[in-house]
C-alpha cells in the first residue's frame, strides 16, 4: 500500500493491518528458524560423513571384529623356493618306547650262509619297532533277565527288581551317555555327524531322540551343581562378564557369562539388558564388576567397575588409524605403561609402584585436557573424562582384572558351537547347554577333569546286583 492508502485508513484498519502484518512476519521468522536448523543439522551429518569416508576399514587390530573376518593376505612367493622339512641342524625326535601289550618275538631259524638251523643257537634281543593300533571296538551290552517265582507258601507271583542303570528296555549306559555329552557339548558335534560316527566307528545305531534324552539327562543331573556354580560367581568379590549372540529356534537370544576366580557360570537369556545381570545376581553386589562397555554391563550393581582395556587400545588404534596423532597414541601408550606396571609390580618394592601410579594418574589426567586432532579422538576422550573412574582400578586392587580377555575366552566354545550347529532347536536344550558348560569350564578352571565330571553325573558304570549269563540260559 502507498502512502496516501495509508493515510485514509481509520485507526481500528491500521491497527489490524499491522498485527496481520506481525503475524506473517512471526510465521516467516519461525519458517526461517526451522530452515536454519536444519541445515546445520544437514552439515553436521555431512561432516559426518565426510569424515567417514577418510575412515580406516575396521580390523581386529583396531576393534571388535573378530579374527576369522579379517582378509588373509597371501604369502609372499619367493623366486627360490624354500626347502620344505626340517632345517639343517634339527634333532629328530623319537616317540618313546613304551609298555607293549602284544610282544612278537622273532628268532632266526636258519643260517642264511649255510642254511644251518638256529634253534639251540643263543640269540639276543638286537633292535625293537612297535606299532600302535585301536583293535576293533565294539560296545558292550548288558542285558538284566528279572525272573519271575510263584511262592510256594502263599502262591504269590513275584517279579525281581531290576537294578540300577536298567530305567527301560532299551537304554544308553553311562559311560556312553557321558561320551555322548562330551562330543555334543564339548568337541561341538551336531546330533546327526554324532549319530553317524557312532554307527560307523562302533557300529552302534542310537536315534538322533535318544542322543538328545541322554544329553538332557546330563543336564538336568548336573543343574544343582550349575546353581551353586552360580551362588560362588556372585558372591565373589570381582566378576567379570560379557555376552554374544545364539540362536533358539530361528530367533536371535544371547549367550551371557559370568565369571570369577574359582567359577565360570553361562546363562542364555532372550534379552541382552542389565536385567539378565540383575536376575543372576539375585541381590548380590560385587565389589568390582569387569566388562566392556556395553551400557547394561556398566549398569550391573557393583562398588566399582573396570573396563578392558584391550577393547579401549583398540578403540584407541582406531582413532589414531582415522587421523587423530594428539591424543589416541599417547592415550594407548599410557594405558601400555599401566598393565606394565600390573604384570611386574611384584619385583618391585611398594614405594616405587605408589612411585609409578601416581605418575599415570597425573598423566592421565593431563592428557583428558588435550585436544584431539579427530572426532573419533573427541568422542573417546569425552567418554575417557564421564568413565575416569573405571580405568585404572586394577592398580589400586592387584586383584582386578585389567581386562575381560578370560570371559571372553569363556564364550569362544559357545560360538564355535553355535556355528558348526546352527543353533538349539528349544529353550530347553540351550538351557541344558549352559548348564553343562558352566560345569566343565569350572572343572577345567579347578584343574578337574572335565570327562569324569560327566561320568558321575551320568551314574555308575557297573551294574550291581546283576549275573553274566550265557546266552542259551536267555528268555526267548
Amino acid at each position: 500500500m502507498t502512502r496516501a492508502e495509508l493515510e485514509q485508513l481509520s485507526r481500528d484498519a491500521l491497527i489490524d493491518l499491522v498485527l496481520r502484518q506481525q503475524a506473517v512476519i512471526e510465521e516467516l521468522q519461525a519458517l526461517v528458524n526451522r530452515l536454519q536448523r536444519e541445515l546445520a543439522a544437514a552439515q553436521a551429518r555431512m561432516a559426518e560423513l565426510e569424515a567417514r569416508l577418510g575412515r580406516p576399514p575396521k580390523t581386529p587390530d583396531n576393534s571388535s571384529v573378530p579374527p576369522s573376518k579379517a582378509f588373509k593376505r597371501n604369502r609372499p612367493q619367493p623366486d627360490q623356493p624354500r626347502k620344505r622339512g626340517p632345517k639343517v641342524g634339527h634333532v629328530g625326535v623319537t616317540r618313546p618306547r613304551a609298555e607293549p601289550d602284544v610282544t612278537l618275538e622273532l628268532r632266526v631259524e636258519r643260517c642264511r650262509r649255510c642254511g644251518q638251523s638256529l634253534d639251540a643257537a643263543a640269540q639276543q634281543p638286537k633292535e625293537w619297532r612297535q606299532v600302535v593300533d585301536l583293535p576293533p571296538i565294539r560296545p558292550v551290552v548288558y542285558e538284566a533277565i528279572a525272573y519271575e517265582a510263584t511262592c510256594p507258601h502263599c502262591g504269590e507271583k513275584q517279579q525281581a527288581a531290576f537294578p540300577p542303570g536298567f530305567p527301560a528296555p532299551q537304554a544308553l549306559g553311562p559311560s556312553l551317555r557321558a561320551a555322548i555329552t562330551y562330543l555334543y557339548a564339548l568337541q561341538h558335534l551336531p546330533y546327526q555327524r554324532l549319530q553317524s560316527i557312532l554307527a560307523g566307528l562302533f557300529g552302534l545305531k542310537v536315534a538322533v531322540g535318544s542322543l538328545v534324552n541322554a544329553v538332557h539327562r546330563i543336564g538336568a543331573a548336573l543343574a544343582p551343581q550349575a546353581e551353586e556354580i552360580r551362588q560362588a560367581v556372585v558372591q565373589s568379590a570381582v566378576v567379570s562378564s560379557d555376552e554374544t549372540g545364539a540362536r533358539i529356534d530361528g530367533q536371535n537370544w544371547w549367550h551371557w557369562v559370568f565369571r570369577s576366580e574359582a567359577a565360570v557360570y553361562h546363562v542364555i537369556a532372550r534379552r541382552r539388558g542389565a536385567q539378565v545381570i540383575e536376575e543372576t545376581l539375585d541381590g548380590a553386589q560385587p565389589e568390582v564388576w569387569v566388562s566392556d562397555q556395553w551400557r547394561p554391563q556398566l549398569k550391573a550393581p557393583a562398588s566399582q567397575h573396570q573396563l578392558c582395556l584391550a577393547h579401549e587400545l583398540r578403540r584407541l588404534k582406531f582413532a589414531e588409524d582415522c587421523g587423530d596423532t594428539v591424543f589416541a597414541p599417547r592415550m594407548a601408550q599410557l594405558l601400555r605403561r599401566a598393565l606394565q606396571l600390573a604384570r611386574n609390580r611384584v619385583a618391585w618394592s611398594e614405594a616405587e609402584v605408589q612411585r609409578r601410579k601416581a605418575e599415570i594418574e597425573q598423566e592421565l589426567d593431563g592428557l583428558l585436557q588435550l585436544s584431539p586432532m579427530h572426532p573419533e579422538g573427541e568422542r573417546l576422550q569425552e567418554t575417557y573424562r564421564r568413565q575416569r573412574d573405571k580405568l585404572l582400578v586394577f592398580l589400586e586392587r592387584p586383584e582386578v582384572p585389567p581386562t575381560n580377555n578370560a570371559s571372553e575366552r569363556a564364550l569362544r566354545p559357545a560360538v564355535v558351537h553355535r556355528k558348526v550347529t546352527g543353533g538349539f532347536r528349544s529353550e530347553v536344550g540351550a538351557r541344558v547347554y549352559s548348564v553343562i558348560l558352566s560345569v566343565t569350564d569350572t572343572a577345567r578352571q579347578r584343574g578337574l577333569d572335565v570327562l569324569e565330571i560327566l561320568r558321575v553325573a551320568a551314574g555308575s558304570r557297573l551294574f550291581p546286583g546283576a549275573t553274566a549269563v550265557s546266552p542259551e540260559r536267555s528268555p526267548p
